[in-house]
């Protein structure tokens, strides 16, 4: 992303955001399709979306959501 290159780079971050967000783990190309599928509903840039979710979830170590068991 800071090469900017096209696209969601789901990392370890975004895919373990994603994969609380959503209850249950996730291998990184679905989590990559679900910040691009999340980002064309919110009518945001997915690469801004990648940018924060990867900001938010590196910053707080994801401490506010609930871990995967």
């Amino acid at each position: 992303m800071l090469l900017n290159h096209d696209g969601v780079k789901a990392d370890t971050w975004i895919t373990e955001f994603v994969g609380r967000a959503i209850g249950e783990r996730v291998p990184s190309q679905r989590a990559s399709g679900l910040v691009k599928e999340a980002a064309q509903k919110l009518d945001v840039d997915e690469k801004k979306l990648d940018h924060a979710i990867w900001s938010y979830a590196s910053t707080t170590r994801l401490k506010g959501m609930p871990a995967l068991t």
